[in-house]
């Protein structure tokens, strides 16, 4: 496109027109220091167009708007920033970047500029060096000292919540700690009229709590506000009985494992506390555990720590009890705690040493060494911000650990949109990465500090966290092909429909896209089930179907919500051959992940996935299940509310003016949480008043 400014493409005067008035505007000009040129107010305009329309959550057409500001001022280094905030939001991230080392070369980026750069390319690079990077690094301590009031004692467990909450067993008083991700105790549950006695060990089952109590010899269930629900347990050697139970495990389907170190074996239970049977006990196939200590479920298998004095040791059982292997290594000596890790791979945890061990070929690395002497390790887990929580009983505090690199790494701070329709009232959408991308739970407003203009923001609110949201909002792709015209396909589809509308309960928004030749809303976000049955029933059927072109359509109808954003595509989970012609598999996956989207597949068939489909559903974090599996999917709903992210909303007073809606206001961000800290920037314009 010319330039407006070029004299080539200016209107041309009429020949006419009266030298009266040509000497009038000649003096109207000399008057004027700064001539107002038309092609700087179409820019003006033009931008202020673009940077609004990417806060309605339209980055294609805010692209349009950037790109057209450019062919007219073609060294706007503000419109080429926006521009590769409109192509990441899009999922073109390799063009963003390219937008922005433009930017960096004529000097112009900032530091919020640079902060965000440096966060895309860790994301994008760092993988192959995590996976070799074992170390882990001390950043905070929760002790008896830092937790009044709700104060630790001999603290001997820990379990994390998907939100960033951590519940601490404090064995000393009888009590769990609540803490939150900044290492910070939040409050204290110690039972009522049936109070803990020795608690020990936790474990989480989906919402509730089993926690072991060593000296009364049972298992306790609570509800995660502390509310008591069950026990089950007595003192005794006979079924379902104890002698000082300790660890407790989960198979993550039916079945719970507790170590019973006065008896010498593990006890099964289901859910309920109903026993099943004893593992470990001494036959003519296996001497017998002699010291049991801390197991774990993982492939099929049970795992069980054995702190014998003469041969500690791992040994492996199956669900019924028969021993399949033994680990021995010295290291294992004084071995407590065995958990999951990264990666298909366990925690071990020793008095002083925390361990990765790969079951594949069962190699033992060392992760964290304790230098304290009055030290001792009991249990360890991970949190859901990626950090280690170590329970040092001795010396009565909670470690957290953090991976070496994810240290000096940093955070992304990615701002989503500025909602200014309230003006000088202004809310901000923002989420907070880790080097990897993985969402960062359960910050407060003491993690995230807001500037405009660098001028410090003191009146911010802190309205809500993806951390702790519990609303829905999804969109049902439904693969609308040929195969519709298979009655027992449709009819599976409808199913499909009324089990997760079933499932998701009246406060979820849900809509309804069909994958076609074309893709095409057939029922608005937040339309009944019985509007969702009905579209389903009367669905077109298209020669081919295209899931990037509905991705591309259903997404947009995500944005403007507070919820956790889903799709959830209803399928046979096979893709044609020119699936990611239009656009391609990386551009799609960054497009769901950097709209903090989560893409789930229900298939209609018993078969798995197409390889590119499963990849999608597994790196935007989704879930990948057949419609008829044995437990059905009702409990979809319940599932998905845990995929929980770090989505934050603020709210603050604009320090400006905003010159009726004509100046652009930007906005700054920075995070931290322990020594890692990230920042970004936006802006924003005013409602226009004439």
């Amino acid at each position: 496109m010319k330039s407006l400014s070029n004299s080539a493409g200016r209107p041309r005067l009429p020949l006419l027109l009266s030298f009266g008035l040509l000497l009038s505007a000649s003096l109207l000009l000399a008057q004027s220091p700064s001539p107002i040129r038309v092609d700087d107010a179409r820019a003006d305009d033009i931008f202020r167009q673009g940077v609004t329309r990417f806060h309605d959550g339209y980055h294609s057409e805010a692209a349009l708007l950037h790109q057209r500001v450019l062919s007219l001022q073609p060294n706007n280094q503000l419109a080429r920033i926006w521009l590769g905030f409109d192509y990441f939001m899009a999922g073109y991230e390799s063009a963003a970047m390219a937008e922005w080392e433009s930017v960096q070369k004529q000097g112009s980026a900032s530091p919020e500029l640079s902060s965000f750069m440096e966060g895309v390319i860790s994301r994008r690079g760092l993988a192959s060096v995590i996976e070799q990077d074992f170390n882990f690094f001390p950043v905070a301590q929760l002790d008896k000292e830092n937790s009044v009031p709700y104060q630790i004692r001999r603290p001997s467990s820990v379990v994390s919540l998907p939100n960033g909450t951590s519940y601490v067993v404090s064995f000393g008083n009888n009590s769990l700690v609540v803490m939150d991700a900044n290492g910070k105790s939040k409050r204290s549950i110690k039972g009522a009229l049936t109070r803990m006695e020795g608690p020990f060990d936790i474990v989480l089952l989906e919402d509730e709590l089993y926690i072991t109590q060593m000296l009364s010899d049972k298992v306790i269930r609570y509800s995660l506000d502390g509310n008591y629900l069950s026990e089950f347990g007595s003192k005794g050697s006979g079924d379902g009985q104890f002698l000082g139970p300790q660890f407790i495990a989960w198979d993550k389907g039916t079945y719970l494992y507790v170590s019973d170190i006065g008896n010498r074996r593990v006890a099964k239970f289901d859910r309920t506390g109903k026993f099943v049977l004893f593992i470990g006990e001494r036959s003519s196939f296996f001497a017998g555990l002699e010291r049991p200590t801390g197991l774990v479920w993982h492939n099929n298998r049970l795992y069980v720590g054995d702190a014998s004095r003469k041969h500690p040791a791992l040994h492996v059982f199956d669900g019924s009890g028969n021993h399949l292997d033994t680990i021995l290594d010295v290291r294992l000596t004084d071995i407590e705690d065995i958990g999951p890790f990264e990666k298909d791979r366990l925690l071990i945890t020793t008095r002083n040493e925390i361990f990765e061990f790969l079951p594949q070929n069962q190699e033992l690395r060392s992760l964290f060494v304790q230098e304290k002497a009055r030290g001792r390790f009991v249990g360890t887990g991970m949190d859901s911000n990626g950090h280690l929580l170590a329970s040092d009983f001795d010396g009565e505090a909670v470690n957290i650990l953090s991976r070496l690199a994810g240290v000096y790494s940093g955070l992304t701070v990615q701002i989503h949109r500025v909602m200014a329709d309230k003006f000088p009232e202004v809310s901000i959408e923002l989420s907070v990465l880790d080097n990897l991308g993985n969402p960062v739970k359960g910050l407060t407003s003491s993690n995230l500090a807001l500037t405009e203009g660098r001028k410090k923001l003191d009146n911010v609110q802190f309205l809500s966290s993806g951390s702790n949201e519990t609303q829905l909002d999804a969109v049902i792709i439904v693969q609308a092909d040929q195969s519709l015209g298979d009655a027992a396909v449709r009819e599976a589809i409808q199913n499909a429909i009324r089990n997760i509308a079933d499932g998701f309960g009246t406060g979820a928004k849900i809509a309804l896209v069909s994958a076609s030749d074309k893709a095409s809303i057939e029922a608005a976000l937040g339309s009944p089930k019985s509007q969702l049955l009905s579209a389903a029933s009367a669905l077109p059927i298209g020669r081919f179907w295209y899931l990037d072109q509905a991705i591309r359509l259903a997404l947009p109808l995500l944005l403007k919500g507070q919820g956790l954003r889903h799709l959830v595509l209803v399928g046979d989970g096979r893709l044609p051959e020119d699936a990611f012609a239009r656009y391609g598999l990386d551009e799609n996956l960054r497009f769901l992940q950097n709209n903090r989207v989560h893409l789930s597949l229900i298939r209609t068939v018993p078969y798995e996935a197409d390889p590119e489909l499963s990849l999608l559903v597994k790196e935007s974090g989704g879930i990948d299940w057949a419609l008829y599996r044995p437990t059905g999917i009702v409990d979809l709903g319940k599932e998905l509310l845990r995929k929980k992210d770090g989505s934050y909303f603020l709210r603050f007073k604009s320090l400006f003016d905003s010159d009726f809606g004509k100046k652009y206001l930007p906005v700054e961000v920075q995070a931290q949480l322990f020594q890692k800290s990230g920042r970004s920037e936006s802006g924003y314009f005013a409602p226009l008043k004439m």
